[in-house]
């Protein structure tokens, strides 16, 4: 799904991933100093902020970022030792003005279960 400010993804066999790992690379383009874009998780029932990147203090105008965030299913869903099969991840920004922009590439995405011996 994608919008002018929003992309997202839903992923099937997530509820067997404790943990989601994403990898990918960003370019920013006139965003001013305080705005920010945000990875976010939806589990079934609301989309929740996993990690926000602020301009000017997480990152910088006109460069080339590659950036590694890691989701544990507890910090979405307090005693849920995996994710929701309904799990979708979203890029969101908060700019508003046509100028700025955010162009995210090279996305990557593993989930990592828990070993059972």
């Amino acid at each position: 799904t994608e919008s002018k400010q929003s992309v997202s993804k839903k992923f099937k066999g997530t509820e067997k991933y404790h943990k989601i790992k994403v990898n990918f690379s960003f370019y920013s383009l006139g965003i001013k100093e305080g705005k920010s874009f945000f990875l976010e998780i939806y589990n079934d029932s609301r989309w929740d902020i996993a990690k926000e990147w602020i301009a000017g203090a997480d990152f910088l105008n006109d460069q080339f970022v590659d950036e590694s965030f890691r989701i544990r299913s507890i910090e979405i869903s307090p005693g849920a030792p995996n994710f929701n099969p309904a799990v979708r991840l979203r890029f969101r920004s908060n700019v508003k003005k046509e100028e700025s922009s955010i162009f995210i590439d090279d996305i990557k995405i593993w989930g990592f279960s828990k070993l059972r011996i």
